[in-house]
């Protein structure tokens, strides 16, 4: 579960690379097992700090980050906002629960069975 929901803050900026560079928006060291917050993976894709990514600066991310997503996740207007990219996270992890609550179902109801 945990795997799934890392995949997905990372699916949610593309950070294929950049999200193991090891420091925080701050420039601190990242100490060994501790995760990156989704305002220091956004401030690293975000290279020049004005606060939104384009969409050079979101496909310069890799393969993964395609000029496609960009428009979906950002509304199409050019610029993708923090507020998005949490909007966008939260919906899969809605999606990714949904999914999990079909497959598996309620475990209360089985409990009380």
């Amino acid at each position: 579960m945990k795997r799934t929901l890392l995949t997905f803050g990372a699916a949610a900026l593309v950070l294929t690379g950049t999200a193991l560079a090891g420091h925080h928006e701050d420039g601190k060291k990242m100490h060994e097992g501790e995760k990156m917050s989704l305002e220091d993976k956004f401030a690293m894709v975000d290279t020049d700090g004005n606060g939104v990514i384009t969409e050079a600066e979101f496909t310069a991310q890799g393969e993964r980050a395609t000029a496609e997503k960009f428009v979906k996740m950002s509304g199409g207007d050019g610029e993708l906002t923090m507020a998005e990219v949490k909007a966008h996270y939260e919906m899969k992890k809605a999606m990714h629960k949904d999914k999990m609550h079909e497959k598996h179902g309620d475990h209360e109801d089985k409990k009380s069975e």
